[in-house]
């Protein structure tokens, strides 16, 4: 009886110490995360501060660093966007959204809208205009690809 017991008591310990052991594991791994997104969050609104003195090169600096970390997280995607569209990088910009196509498998209008308005900004209306075509032939039933075309048109002024 005496054996059974220590066996028993043997295998519990295992297992409390497995348990404290991950629950330790996961507060750290918890707080660890905390204190990313609390720096990421600071980070950010340093790269809105900078966009807003109009330190562009600054700016998008820090919004891609962010980007690099969390491609899905729109909000470092349009910093991004913004910020090489006013620096006129739009080689590496087509790259970047070619990205947000590809993570969204093709299926999202909005990063095609966005496509062909960096086309168009960088002299390239006709692929432009093939692209904003393809966006409403492709999505016929989707009120945003029709938004999405028709703001990319206003900005560039074809009206």
């Amino acid at each position: 009886m005496k054996n059974r017991f220590k066996s028993h008591l043997l295998r519990t310990s295992k297992w409390a110490m497995l348990f404290a052991a991950s629950t330790v594991a996961f507060a750290l791994a918890s707080n660890t995360f905390a204190q990313d997104a609390d720096f990421n969050k600071s980070r950010l609104r340093t790269a809105q501060d900078l966009e807003r003195r109009r330190s562009y090169d600054n700016a998008l600096r820090i919004y891609r660093s962010l980007y690099d970390l969390v491609p899905r997280n729109q909000l470092y995607y349009e910093g991004v966007k913004r910020n090489m569209v006013r620096l006129k990088k739009f080689d590496e910009l087509v790259v970047i959204i070619r990205t947000q196509i590809n993570l969204s498998n093709g299926n999202n209008p909005r990063f095609w809208a966005d496509l062909g308005n960096v086309y168009y900004k960088r002299g390239d209306p006709a692929q432009a205009l093939s692209i904003w075509e393809t966006v409403l032939a492709d999505h016929p039933k989707q009120k945003s690809g029709y938004i999405y075309v028709a703001n990319a048109m206003v900005q560039n002024r074809l009206y």
